[in-house]
């Protein structure tokens, strides 16, 4: 995986791989903050994995509760993954850095919860 180091300030943030090299890989997406419906965050420590194939094309949120099946492109350079389940509807943003935003639409009781972490690609 290619490294490239940007300053702001004294503190180095590492620049994972770029787009075309996240095609056909796994990223593993780490999770530290939770928000209900934007009224209550709280810490979480929750983890999903998104097999990408080509990007723009087929992809494959992997939460505990099963695979939500969907699809990847880029807005500019940031990668977007949208995906369905019997659960609901997922959107996953990542930037070319990492950094990483995850909201779960739920079907039934119609909560929204949203996610903030950092994806890095599976070795």
């Amino acid at each position: 995986m290619k490294h490239l180091f940007a300053f702001v300030g004294l503190i180095a943030l590492p620049f994972a791989a770029q787009a075309e090299d996240i095609a056909n890989h796994t990223l593993i997406c780490q999770f530290t903050t939770e928000c209900y419906e934007t009224e209550e965050c709280t810490f979480t420590d929750f983890t999903v994995d998104v097999a990408l194939g080509n990007v723009p094309g087929d992809a494959s949120l992997l939460p505990d509760t099963g695979p939500a099946e969907g699809k990847s492109d880029l807005i500019g350079d940031m990668l977007r993954v949208s995906a369905k389940d019997a659960n609901g509807a997922y959107l996953l943003t990542r930037s070319p850095g990492g950094l990483a935003k995850l909201s779960v639409h739920y079907s039934g009781s119609h909560l929204m919860i949203a996610y903030d972490g950092q994806c890095r690609v599976a070795e």
